[in-house]
């Protein structure tokens, strides 16, 4: 839900079931973690157990959609695995947080490869390994 803390209006929803119902289809959310907004208001959704990320226009639930380069759970380099966080890029990039394989990945909205910027999917403290990424920032 989107609420302005400068309005009296009610919250509005922006993705998933106003029932708060969980599931795998177009208008559910799994145990949804992070969330960015982009510069157009888009929501993007890190939909950690349905293992995808979602992208809500700002005033369009319905319109909700997968990011097109993520192809399902696994750890390919188009695939996820529990993904926590996200974020944007100033060039409209996704920054994924993808816990289970150790890693994070940066993706575009498009069928491009996503490629991995940090973590060798195998969890460790090595100079170039992660133990399960939780949260990802871009400055």
């Amino acid at each position: 839900r989107r609420c302005a803390l400068d309005s009296t209006d009610p919250c509005t929803l922006v993705a998933g079931r106003s029932d708060a119902a969980s599931g795998t289809g177009i208008d559910a959310l799994k145990m949804p973690e992070g969330v960015a907004v982009a510069a157009d208001g888009t929501v993007v959704i890190a939909d950690t157990v349905n293992h995808r990320i979602m992208r809500c226009p700002k005033d369009n639930p319905a319109g909700c959609a997968p990011l097109q380069s993520i192809t399902g759970q696994g750890a390919g380099a188009n695939q996820l695995n529990q993904p926590y966080g996200v974020a944007l890029t100033k060039d409209g990039e996704y920054v994924i947080a993808d816990q289970r394989n150790d890693r994070v990945q940066i993706c575009k909205d498009n069928t491009d490869p996503c490629v991995t910027l940090m973590g060798t999917g195998i969890a460790g403290s090595g100079a170039n390994q992660l133990n399960k990424p939780y949260a990802v920032s871009v400055g």
